[in-house]
């Protein structure tokens, strides 16, 4: 959870700093939307690694959110600039 609060946090401070707070609170806004449909229905989104389990979420078109069901709770992995070049992923 460590570097979903930390990716999180990258893209938000990216978002003030070139499109302003309206950006931001629409990303966030965006994101609280998702995860609570990710917390009603975990397994709506596709798996990218079956061996881990690992679901992928777009947020919008430059932004995923990574994450893990684990028994009864979600675990957020990461979030990820779809920009990025995708061999870079360390999930």
């Amino acid at each position: 959870m460590p570097k979903a609060e930390a990716t999180f946090n990258t893209i938000l401070i990216y978002l003030e700093q070139h499109w302003g707070n309206t950006a931001v609170l629409n990303f966030f806004d965006k994101v609280e939307h998702l995860l609570t449909i990710i917390s009603d229905q975990p397994e709506l989104f596709p798996k990218i690694n079956e061996e881990e389990k690992i679901r992928k979420c777009v947020i919008v078109k430059q932004v995923s959110l990574f994450y893990k069901i684990k028994e009864h709770q979600v675990d957020l992995i990461a979030f990820w600039d779809n920009r990025q070049n995708p061999e870079n992923i360390e999930l």
